[in-house]
């Protein structure tokens, strides 16, 4: 029997990565039904609904995705528990990518490489979790190894770019952890 696991996330891109990252990590037979704020603007204003709401369809796991962006860690995720406080979901994790879950990605130029048929490979970015736009830094980079002939979306390409990151490498970024400790100890 699969677990039914609960994802708000800024995007639908966000929730397909999210679960490809799930599936990956070794995580038992799950299904997932999702909200999704189309930025990160209505989710904190949104998260106690849909929580209720995904509760109410028979979700027994909750993760709420949101990227840090410019915001403070603390402050976000203080504004994230308060906003799912009252959710009947009690298995839950915040999920905050620091700045964007394309950090993650950065974190496996060879994959990003490997995907684009980059001729010239990427180099290694040592700190994509500091980068102030990582889902930029990916597009300049993948423009200028292609000579202008490939682009970057990331509503288009994350996905399928989750399914060849690195999990080792993926677990080089500290945000990132969060969500593997999740999916070890509730999902698997």
């Amino acid at each position: 029997m699969s677990k039914k696991v609960g994802i708000i996330a800024e995007d639908k891109s966000d929730v397909a990565a999210i679960k490809i990252l799930i599936h990956r990590l070794g995580a038992t037979p799950i299904s997932v039904k999702q909200f999704v704020g189309n930025g990160c603007g209505k989710i904190l204003g949104k998260a106690d609904a849909w929580s209720k709401e995904l509760a109410r369809a028979g979700c027994s796991y909750l993760l709420v995705v949101h990227d840090l962006d410019q915001r403070n860690p603390a402050d976000l995720l203080a504004a994230l528990r308060r906003a799912i406080s009252n959710s009947p979901i009690s298995k839950s994790a915040i999920v905050i990518p620091t700045r964007e879950i394309e950090a993650w990605l950065l974190s496996d130029e060879v994959a990003i490489s490997k995907f684009f048929k980059l001729k010239k490979g990427l180099k290694r970015v040592s700190n994509p979790e500091g980068l102030s736009d990582p889902k930029e830094k990916i597009g300049q980079l993948v423009y200028q190894s292609s000579a202008g002939a490939k682009r970057y979306v990331s509503t288009i390409h994350n996905e399928k770019l989750f399914e060849q990151v690195s999990v080792a490498r993926l677990k080089t970024c500290r945000s990132f952890l969060v969500l593997e400790k999740f999916i070890r100890e509730s999902l698997s």
